[in-house]
């Protein structure tokens, strides 16, 4: 909320549910910055603008997934909240979450993802990969 109390958590498909599990609203824009210290730098507004927790502008989407600060360097990649991640093997572990953190399939904290991509577990093993921008409507 507007005092950054967490009040429920957002689905990969957009969707915002409150603590109850009651569907509260939805994400038209969710994206994030990872800075190159692996942690979230900000988030990009309806503008193109990625701006930090303080709601101050820091810097610029750009549109091959980079974003750059307000002297027009590269400072981190942007990410959808709700990426999907996978194991190094292919398996559904988690998504990514708006605080750069890996829920897992039952919502607990299992890691965090890196600049890279990469998802970094709880023993800070590199342990899978964000999959992003999967076709949706793709049929085979």
């Amino acid at each position: 909320n507007t005092k950054n109390v967490v009040i429920g958590k957002i689905y990969s498909d957009g969707k915002a549910v409150n603590t109850e599990g009651h569907l509260i609203g939805e994400v038209v824009f969710g994206d994030i910055v990872i800075n190159n210290q692996d942690q979230v730098a900000g988030y990009v507004s309806f503008d193109g603008t990625v701006r930090n927790s303080g709601n101050v502008v820091v810097g610029k989407a750009l549109s091959g997934g980079l974003a750059v600060d307000n002297q027009n360097n590269i400072f981190g990649t942007i990410y959808k909240i709700g990426t999907g991640v996978l194991s190094d093997d292919g398996r559904y572990l988690g998504h990514l979450t708006a605080n750069g953190k890996v829920a897992g399939t039952s919502g607990e904290d299992i890691g965090y993802l890196k600049n890279n991509g990469s998802f970094v577990d709880l023993d800070k093993k590199v342990a899978g990969y964000a999959l992003q921008d999967v076709a949706q409507n793709r049929r085979n």
